[in-house]
């Protein structure tokens, strides 16, 4: 009995030690088969430490070199709220001023907050005490020289507490410390100048407006990291260093503008708004025989290091030189003058009927068209010469009537009205150009005198260059050079011709009717003391045309018969009381741009001084407005 006994005791003692081992063996499986990847993971998180070296963004520049935007080192300044406990209101106290930030809020961020498990249970440590979180933020992209003085103000500070309880104060400073990764800020050291047309960047780096947006590409970095693992402090060690991937930096773009030229634009024209109670404009400088822009002015502007990102702040983000279109006014009959002498159908001297006492009424069929000119011709048959210079509208549109509608709106095809510049800039707008098929008679007349169209600045601008440049009409650059992080020219563009859209000798006798604009017309507040100008004066109604609202504008270039600068010059709804003609309004801002522009670029005059007889031969060897690199 007794042996059976035993027999039956070590049989179930087998059975256990054959479960036990059954279940140690299950686990053993579990642990190194079943969960080996998921409690790899954990090992590898707990342990395991990646560094970001980040990829630095690109620097925009001038093209002598004067930076326009750049990116400075940075990091996230954290907190330990475990370190700081029940002080933290003293802590945001200190720390609201350095970071200039809000103190309640602050405050809410530091105060230290208990740990749960995926229950909701708290988590203690090994002696029992709750846990609190140990890592919080408190502000991005503080660049090194802040965080440094940050920190040198933290070593002064004992936070409210008696210097004698030195452990606490220490574990206080402690508790501030800059992230491991690296970040970086992008500054705009120049501020308001040229915003609109540098644009900005968003939280992350990432280009938003204007050329930061539309260049992102090639400004971005790309970031590297390294792989090794931490202390127990949490600190990093170096020996267990496994894989290093080195960043890749973005590319320095160096626009064509020249940052000096851009300020004395703006502040020419910010004089110009203020004088005549203007709420906006714009003023573009370009080098006819090339196509660079020098100088884009849009006013009211933006400060790019702190952009307004309200829906209602839209335009002021806009670039007008690009994306602003407006009814030109006289400044488009540019293209009626030109096409009709190219074709061969009137020269400067012949003459058209500007109607009697500037009023004009045509009987087109069932169409009758009514035209009036606010500067009135004493004759009533002008030289086409004088028809520029007076800025006529019935002569104008009896030069139009030469053409027919459809080769004059081949000739705004020339000109590259109706169609995007081709511009490297983003939200370029095309304008508004109806087919010719879609005019009726006085649609056609209003067009010749430029209303019923929409036009952007730049768009005037290269049209009135082209007859600068020889009747060459020029790509716009913006973009100077492309250079790689190690100093390597990636892109240099070079000038590009689109089209001709006239003969040299027909841009000439367009010259010189513009040069009688200033010399005796519409533009004589133009004139400038040691160049010869040519241009065009401009004054539209904004439409609906029921109030006395007006675009004002002047385009132009010096010295005339070897330009070497073309500039726009559009004010939007000056005050009428205190004048509203393009010749009166902008005409002065171009000269005094103009004027500036000259004594700093080194621009060689064409007309003697006051008083002094002029050379026997007129210098025509101008010096070049290109920059150097």
């Amino acid at each position: 009995m007794d042996l059976a006994r035993q027999r039956t005791r070590i049989l179930w003692m087998g059975l256990l030690l054959v479960l036990a081992f059954m279940a140690l063996g299950y686990r053993l499986v579990d642990l190194q088969v079943i969960q080996h990847e998921a409690l790899l993971d954990r090992a590898n998180r707990s342990h395991a430490l990646q560094i970001t070296t980040k990829g630095h963004r690109g620097d925009i520049l001038d093209s002598r070199g004067e930076v326009l935007a750049r990116s400075l080192p940075a990091k996230a300044i954290c907190a330990d709220p475990s370190l700081i406990g029940e002080h933290y209101t003293a802590v945001a106290r200190v720390l609201a001023p350095l970071l200039r930030t809000n103190e309640a809020i602050l405050a809410e961020i530091l105060q230290p907050r208990l740990r749960t498990n995926h229950l909701g249970e708290v988590i203690h440590d090994r002696k029992g005490r709750p846990v609190t979180n140990q890592f919080v933020v408190l502000r991005r992209r503080v660049l090194d020289e802040d965080w440094r003085a940050l920190s040198d103000a933290l070593k002064k500070e004992t936070f409210g507490l008696p210097t004698n309880r030195v452990r606490e104060i220490s574990s206080l400073r402690q508790s501030i410390q800059p992230s491991r990764d690296d970040d970086e800020i992008r500054v705009y050291p120049n501020r308001l100048l040229a915003g609109p047309v540098i644009g900005f960047t968003d939280g992350m780096g990432g280009g938003v407006e204007g050329l930061e947006a539309f260049l992102n590409e090639q400004l971005r970095g790309v970031d590297g990291f390294i792989k090794t693992e931490r202390s127990r402090r949490g600190g990093e060690l170096r020996r267990f260093r496994e894989i290093q991937m080195p960043p890749q930096h973005g590319r320095d773009v160096f626009l064509t503008l020249d940052a000096r030229l851009q300020l004395i634009v703006e502040e020419e024209l910010a004089a110009t708004l203020r004088q005549f109670q203007a709420p906006g404009g714009c003023a573009v400088a370009i080098q006819p025989r090339t196509g660079r822009i020098l100088a884009m002015a849009s006013l009211p502007g933006y400060d790019p290091n702190r952009p307004p990102l309200r829906p209602q702040d839209a335009t002021l983000r806009r670039n007008w030189g690009v994306s602003y279109t407006f009814e030109p006014g006289s400044t488009f009959k540019l293209v009626a003058a030109t096409a009709v002498m190219n074709e061969g159908l009137l020269d400067l001297t012949d003459r058209v009927d500007c109607g009697e006492h500037g009023q004009y009424v045509g009987e087109f069929g069932k169409e009758r068209v009514r035209l009036s000119d606010v500067h009135v011709i004493k004759d009533r048959y002008a030289t086409v010469e004088r028809v520029i210079a007076e800025s006529s509208n019935i002569g104008t549109f009896q030069l139009a009537l030469k053409l027919g509608r459809n080769r004059y709106a081949e000739y705004l095809d020339r000109f590259g009205f109706g169609q995007k510049t081709g511009i490297r800039m983003p939200l370029e707008e095309r304008g508004l150009l109806r087919q010719p098929k879609d005019w009726s008679m006085t649609d056609f007349s209003r067009i010749a005198m430029g209303y019923t169209v929409a036009v952007t600045p730049l768009q005037l601008a290269m049209a009135m260059s082209a007859l600068a440049n020889d009747g060459r009409l020029m790509r716009p650059q913006i973009i100077d050079r492309i250079v790689g992080a190690d100093g390597t020219l990636l892109a240099q563009p070079e000038p590009e011709v689109v089209r001709e859209v006239c003969r040299p000798e027909v841009a000439a006798k367009v010259r010189r009717a513009l040069r009688q604009v200033v010399e005796d017309g519409t533009g004589a507040l133009v004139k400038m003391e040691r160049y010869t100008v040519a241009g065009k004066t401009g004054t539209a109604k904004i439409a609906p045309y029921r109030e006395p609202r007006y675009h004002s504008s002047f385009v132009g270039f010096f010295p005339t018969e070897a330009p070497e600068l073309c500039i726009a010059v559009v004010v939007e709804d000056p005050n009428p009381r205190l004048g509203y003609y393009g010749g009166k309004v902008s005409g002065p801002a171009f000269r005094n741009i103009a004027t500036r522009a000259a004594d700093y670029l080194g621009i060689q005059p064409d007309l003697p001084r006051p008083g002094t007889e002029p050379a026997e031969e007129s210098s025509t060897a101008l010096t070049s407005v290109r920059p150097k690199p």
